[in-house]
């Protein structure tokens, strides 16, 4: 599991690098509310989260690249979001289709948290479908 932070925050990536069986897909009409209201069969979300709620993202990018591939279009999650306020404390990355079955995928993960900015580069491969 991927971490970083001081005495009071800590982030978790997810998945975590070298993670293996990853999920390819996410139905986000399942949740409540839901995170891409504009679809419904996503990729998986690759997301990092903070252990301190009272902080929220001020920004998110990024990127999921198979490998031997392009990086995917992709839906990008945070507090400012528009009706998406429920993501306090987490930045969210999905794809917009699912992801690519039994392939190695490199995420890139940029935010600002708190003024500080940050990127996280890490590896997970897909279960098979």
């Amino acid at each position: 599991m991927g971490t970083d932070g001081g005495d009071k925050d800590h982030r978790v990536l997810s998945p975590h690098d070298g993670q293996r069986g990853v999920p390819t897909s996410f139905a986000s009409d399942q949740e409540g509310p839901d995170p891409v209201a504009e679809a419904n069969v996503v990729g998986y979300p690759v997301s990092v989260v903070t252990s301190d709620q009272s902080l929220a993202y001020e920004e998110g990018s990024g990127a999921i690249t198979a490998d031997g591939g392009e990086p995917a279009p992709l839906y990008v999650v945070t507090s400012q979001s528009p009706h998406r306020g429920f993501a306090r404390g987490c930045v969210f990355l999905m794809t917009e289709t699912p992801m690519r079955p039994s392939t190695w995928h490199t995420a890139t993960l940029a935010y600002e948290l708190a003024g500080q900015r940050y990127e996280h580069v890490w590896r997970f491969e897909t279960g098979p479908e």
